[in-house]
């Protein structure tokens, strides 16, 4: 009918109704103007910082397919981990809760039960669900298979055949090559949450895309030996951090595969795709290199960059500079597709009311002995060890490398804003003690499991 209807207009009325159509759409929020639910791709790239991207002006950064497919969506431009390592930060991303109030936070904790994840959300609508993994943190073991379709864990091996142990950590590439066998067998709408190990150590990227094999004054390599070591020269370290972006590149040849895939399938208008990062990486900024023993800024901002090219909500070339965190990431999805968001969920929606500027976020470590909390604002950073019962105020306006923490008793500000943030941590604990799951631990690992997590630096 609408086509006929525009055969009966001329060419000013025919461009009037179609730019209607388009305003009453967007008034009415509907999102999707072809009226399909559409397919929704989760790839989390794994211990990605946001400067590693061309698009977050990373100025080494080698990551054309990324940086393109930036430009084809929104750029969020200042989001933040709510953990600072993969189970807890990715339960986050899977459920829009904090660390705290999912349970899921420690060594040997399980995803409750009891919680309403992403997956569930979209199957009790239909939908195909998928989980591709090369993280053994994010497996069936500790409960991220629950309410997914199929699960493809891909930690047990990197190469067809015989599993050795220098074999454990699956490439992007072949995560990417699972995830597009799926999608191309999977019926419509589907669901599919990706999970790609690289740039994780240990830094390995394939020999075509190392800028330097061989670079005069170092022989350091990007396996635990050598980048583990006490001893490291500044040369050595510019290396490792080389090798780092490698990893980040070949990642981001991997996910262009994918963005092929979805184009050769006739898919890329009926697909939202969200890119994003479950944690960043130290590379001595603070005298460590590696995550998940602190809480720094290098550790939680992470890059997040949405595409779905009939959905007028994500224009190409958008960039949003108001701030978020990982629980947003859930709500937004829902807010695009027109889903209810559950009870209990943290975040919020990235595409509704922006955060004003005292609005704290907040993200936590629980592990091997360590417990922080941190909550910051547009100026203020409150890190809060909560062990050693030790508070740490850093003015990221003058200090945005979290040099040297502010003397709160020289501050009457300064002072006012750590007891804001404090408030804000205790607020929230004390209001989810209600709605928190009861914690669930794994049973024995399986010698695969221990395998990758030991070849990935988890077990010592």
């Amino acid at each position: 009918m609408r086509d006929r209807l525009l055969a009966q207009l001329g060419p000013r009325d025919r461009s009037s109704f179609l730019l209607a159509t388009v305003i009453v759409a967007l008034l009415a929020g509907c999102g999707d103007l072809t009226g399909r639910p559409p397919n929704v791709v989760l790839y989390v790239i794994d211990t990605l910082r946001a400067d590693g991207l061309g698009a977050y002006g990373g100025a080494k950064a080698t990551t054309p397919h990324i940086d393109e497919f930036a430009r084809q969506g929104v750029v969020f431009e200042q989001v933040w981990a709510s953990s600072s390592w993969t189970r807890a930060s990715m339960a986050s991303i899977l459920t829009g809760r904090h660390p705290w109030n999912h349970a899921t936070a420690g060594r040997a904790d399980r995803l409750p039960e009891d919680l309403t994840t992403l997956a569930a959300i979209f199957s009790e609508r239909g939908y195909a669900t998928a989980l591709v993994s090369a993280n053994p943190n994010v497996g069936s073991v500790f409960g991220f298979d629950r309410t997914f379709d199929a699960t493809f864990e891909l930690f047990t091996r990197s190469q067809p055949g015989v599993v050795r142990g220098s074999e454990l950590v699956a490439t992007s590439e072949q995560v990417g090559g699972d995830a597009i066998g799926w999608i191309e067998a999977a019926p419509r709408p589907f669901l599919l949450v990706v999970l790609s190990i690289d740039p994780h150590s240990p830094y390995t990227p394939p020999r075509r895309f190392d800028p330097a094999l061989e670079r005069p004054g170092t022989r350091v390599t990007g396996l635990p030996a050598s980048i583990n070591r006490k001893d490291l020269s500044q040369r050595d370290k510019a290396r490792i951090r080389e090798l780092y972006r490698a990893e980040i590149t070949y990642n981001d040849h991997s996910f262009g595969a994918v963005l092929k895939a979805l184009d050769e399938q006739g898919l890329r208008n009926d697909t939202l795709v969200i890119l994003t990062s479950d944690h960043g990486e130290e590379f001595w900024e603070h005298g460590r290199r590696g995550h998940g023993r602190a809480l720094t800024e290098e550790l939680l901002r992470v890059p997040l960059a949405i595409r779905h090219p009939m959905n007028p909500r994500v224009p190409a070339g958008g960039r949003i500079v108001h701030p978020g965190q990982s629980v947003d990431i859930l709500p937004t999805i829902l807010d695009l597709v027109r889903v209810p968001v559950p009870d209990g969920v943290d975040g919020r929606s990235l595409l509704g009311t922006p955060r004003t500027p005292d609005e704290p976020l907040l993200a936590g470590l629980e592990l091997d002995g360590i417990e922080m909390l941190t909550a910051r604002d547009s100026r203020w950073k409150l890190v809060w060890d909560v062990r050693q019962s030790q508070l740490q105020l850093y003015d990221l306006q003058t200090d945005p490398g979290e040099r040297t923490a502010v003397d709160v008793t020289r501050d009457p500000l300064a002072r006012a804003a750590q007891q804001r943030l404090r408030d804000a941590l205790e607020t929230d604990i004390r209001e989810g003690r209600q709605r928190r799951p009861e914690r669930s631990q794994a049973g024995p690992l399986p010698q695969n499991v221990e395998e990758s997590l030991r070849a990935l630096g988890y077990i010592e």
